[in-house]
């Protein structure tokens, strides 16, 4: 009976500490903006963008059924203000709606703020006038998201 009692103690105690090793903090994915006055809200996934070598270079979401945002920028470089169509050695910054491969827009101007770094947490803001190649026009606006990874 003891040595009973003494593997349900040896068990339970290894399954505590392998719960307590195993559990992480939550990850954040939260990315919206209004195109044209109307609101998106990504719902399929929002995430930090990172190149083959592991540099963070800007932030991406987007909705099952609708337009998908994609802002180039060198977000590794924590917080400030980023403007479209600014280069640096790497990259040109850019804001990007996409509707399927058919029918994209790049920004013309616009920026996006990085306000807040907490680890690998990430916080902003942005917003853009964008323009396709066939010459429609969107705007947005009220940008905002908030990714770990």
């Amino acid at each position: 009976m003891k040595k009973i009692f003494t593997t349900y103690v040896s068990i339970t105690f290894f399954m505590i500490l392998l719960t307590c090793a195993c559990k992480k903090e939550s990850v954040i994915h939260s990315m919206q903006a209004k195109v044209d006055g109307m609101l998106v809200i990504c719902d399929s996934s929002a995430t930090i963008t990172q190149s083959l070598t592991g540099a963070l270079y800007g932030v991406e979401g987007g909705m099952i059924s609708g337009p998908r945002f994609k802002l180039l920028f060198p977000i590794g470089n924590g917080k400030g203000t980023y403007y479209f169509l600014s280069s640096n050695a790497s990259y040109q910054n850019e804001g990007w709606i996409m509707y399927g491969v058919d029918s994209q827009f790049k920004s013309t101007d616009g920026s996006v703020t990085v306000t807040e770094v907490n680890g690998n947490r990430y916080k902003g803001t942005f917003s853009f006038q964008a323009k396709s190649y066939a010459g429609g026009v969107r705007t947005v606006t009220e940008g905002s998201f908030d990714i770990s990874y």
